[in-house]
Order: structure tokens, then sequence, then C-alpha cells
């Protein structure tokens, strides 16, 4: 019984260790923060834990020297095994905004693809599956906003790593190792 406690918290404990980071990017013009760009490279970088891929901890975007977060505003990563609004309904990966999409990648290439493990870079030429996604707004942390006119050449990667573990899941390892190291003493004390 003791061993399968202690192997337990150590499994748990390691499975909180990973981050993935996801990198959506295309050609786009649009505004941010008030600043129009026109046929500009669009940079999406999303870091999130392994164990729940779709819920990120850091979000933000980038337009040449135009950058700005979505973190308080419920972003997501997705994976569609089958986006309808594409011809052909292939699978797609995507970044979406407070349930709306922002960014949609599509390509057979993802067929079978698990969210949460590396892989790419995916190419997709036509990102314009869904016009009615071009022209939302979609606000910033700082206050300010970011508008959408015209998208294309996107491409999608994920790339998994221990190394940049954010602090708070550090110290949960930490305190996962003492509570293991402390369980272990107990039982040589008996």
């Amino acid at each position: 019984m003791f061993k399968t406690l202690v192997l337990l918290g150590v499994t748990t404990c390691a499975g909180w260790a990973g981050t993935v980071t996801f990198t959506l990017s295309a050609t786009a013009s649009g505004i941010l923060g008030g600043t129009p760009f026109s046929n500009s490279l669009m940079t999406i970088t999303v870091l999130a834990d392994t164990s729940t891929p779709s819920d990120p901890f850091s979000s933000t975007i980038a337009v040449g020297a135009l950058s700005a977060s979505f973190n308080t505003e419920s972003p997501t990563v997705f994976f569609n095994p089958s986006c309808g609004d594409f011809a052909g309904n292939p699978p797609c990966a995507g970044f979406e905004i407070n349930a709306g999409d922002l960014l949609d990648i599509p390509s057979a290439s993802l067929a079978g693809y698990v969210l949460g493990t590396p892989i790419g870079p995916i190419n997709a030429a036509s990102l314009t599956g869904n016009p009615a996604l071009l022209g939302t707004v979609y606000d910033t942390d700082g206050g300010g906003s970011m508008t959408l006119s015209a998208l294309s050449n996107g491409t999608f990667t994920a790339s998994v790593g221990g190394s940049s573990v954010p602090e708070p899941a550090a110290l949960a390892l930490v305190g996962c190792g003492l509570s293991v190291l402390g369980l272990l003493q107990r039982r040589k004390q008996r």
C-alpha cells in the first residue's frame, strides 16, 4: 500500500513539469492597439501545461513592433478533427478568445494530432474558411483591441519542453518532492 502511494505521488508530481509552446503565425492585415498593419507577419505564442493544453497560462500576439496579451480574455488553443468552415472539412488547430476563433490553421497533416504534443510546422495557405471571423474586435489585457481584416499563409507549431516551467508549477514540484520525502521518512520511523 505504502509503495503504491509513493509511486502515485511521484508520477503525479512528475506530470506537472511539462510546458507546451504553441506558435501560430500568419500574414495578416488589421488594427492592433489602434495601429493599422497590412500584410504583416502576425505571431501568436501560447504557453500551457501539457496536462491542460487548451487552458493556457500565457498568450501574446506580436505584429512587427506591436504586441499585446490576451490572458484575461479566456484564451484557448484548440484542435478540431473536422473543421466544417473549410472545404473538405480538414482537421484544424487554432486560437480563440472568449469562444471566438481568432486564427484557424486547417491541414490534413493534423489528422490524428493530440493537443499538447509536439508537431509542426504545419502550413496552410487559406485561412479564411469562416469570413465572419474577419472584422471581429478582440479585447487585449492592456485595454486595447485587435481587429483582423485579412489572413493568409498560416503556420501551426507545438513544442514541448520542461525547461520553461512557470514558477507556480516549479513550486508545486518542490512541494510534491518534499511530500514524497516526508512519506518516506515517516515510513522509516515506523
